[in-house]
């Protein structure tokens, strides 16, 4: 699996924009290239949008209320709740202010104690707003506790990526050097991983392993050493698609991500393989899913989650949801969108957005 032919070095997403692909130098044509297509994804704003679960802060937002102000004299009584700290981090961040979301939210971290599932909802609303060294931090924290979760792993081996990314942009290629060789290490963990309901995980963390890998390669050149790769060749080439959706959950949530196709075949968990080739890959349902076309079909994708149940509600309040969209996947046109998205109890299936490729 190893060659960086067809490979990509993507920046690092941040606030859930799209970020084109930088192509790869010296890349060569995947035979899955084709006459390239205007894609547009379209996210359902109404799934993202924040809702305070605060009455105060829903009221105190049509107002001349200071809200940090607010935030400051409430978490005199509402220090140990999380929810009470998850829902001002996140207005603050949707505003604009994340140097103060992520001030807020480095409170919970000191509460958590042993609490791995608590350590990685911060982690992941932190990697959300381009925070990578503090979402690391307790990305590793987390592992700690559990060195053994295999979602976890590949959690943790993405943001190092992603950091890579930004690390070689910089031109700080020690830095990138051990970055892409942790994340390649840690996703080596889980692609090894023998136990028979690890097939999905596994699944998932070799294409992720094989984008990463051609990433690692096309950045880091002569004369700085090259990346090692502890993948064998027999795992074969890089795994690229012209359309690849993943939903992560978080911790105690379970979630059902489904996909409307332009022949209106919807592929799910009671349908996981469609007439034109889509396949649903599902880690666990409180976990990882996927949603990977290798050769599109022009037309309207519809991406759909549904929460089945989430056992972590009362602490850390609804569901949030990441869900990365990629089209041309692996390839040197590579772009993606990263994004989020509440779910709650009860609300059924929830459209999260709509891939146009025309």
């Amino acid at each position: 699996m190893g060659g960086g032919g067809g490979g990509v070095v993507a920046p690092p997403v941040n606030n859930g924009n799209v970020q084109p692909a930088e192509p790869a130098a010296n890349s060569q044509s995947s035979q899955w290239d084709r006459p390239r297509q205007r894609t547009v994804w379209r996210p359902n704003l109404a799934a993202q949008d924040w809702s305070a679960e605060s009455s105060n802060l829903l009221a105190a937002q049509f107002t001349n209320t200071d809200l940090y102000g607010l935030y400051l004299k409430m978490a005199r009584t509402l220090r140990a709740s999380p929810a009470f700290h998850l829902d001002y981090a996140e207005y603050f961040a949707k505003s604009g202010q994340k140097r103060l979301a992520a001030r807020i939210l480095s409170n919970i971290p000191e509460m958590a104690g042993d609490d791995e599932r608590l350590l990685r909802v911060v982690a992941c609303r932190l990697e959300l707003m381009g925070n990578l060294d503090q979402a690391i931090d307790l990305y590793e924290r987390a592992r700690g506790l559990d060195a053994n979760d295999l979602q976890l792993c590949r959690d943790l081996a993405l943001v190092l990526a992603d950091r890579a990314d930004a690390r070689a942009a910089a031109k700080d290629f020690d830095g990138a050097h051990l970055d892409f060789e942790r994340s390649l290490d840690l996703l080596h963990r889980v692609v090894m991983d023998g136990a028979p309901e690890s097939k999905g995980i596994r699944t998932i963390a070799l294409e992720d392993a094989g984008r990463i890998i051609a990433r690692a390669n096309a950045a880091i050149h002569l004369p700085q050493p090259a990346i090692y790769n502890p993948f064998d060749a027999r795992l074969g080439k890089l795994l690229d698609m012209d359309v690849r959706v993943v939903m992560t959950c978080p911790p105690g949530a379970l979630v059902e991500m489904s996909v409307r196709e332009p022949s209106s075949e919807e592929c799910g968990i009671g349908h996981m393989k469609t007439t034109i080739g889509g396949l649903l890959t599902v880690a666990s349902p409180a976990g990882t899913q996927e949603y990977g076309l290798r050769k599109k079909m022009l037309g309207r994708y519809e991406v759909k989650a549904r929460l089945v149940s989430n056992s972590e509600e009362k602490t850390s309040g609804p569901a949030l949801v990441r869900v990365v969209v990629y089209t041309n996947f692996g390839r040197s046109d590579e772009k993606r969108e990263v994004m989020s998205v509440k779910l709650k109890s009860g609300e059924g299936e929830v459209e999260v957005g709509v891939l146009q490729v025309k």
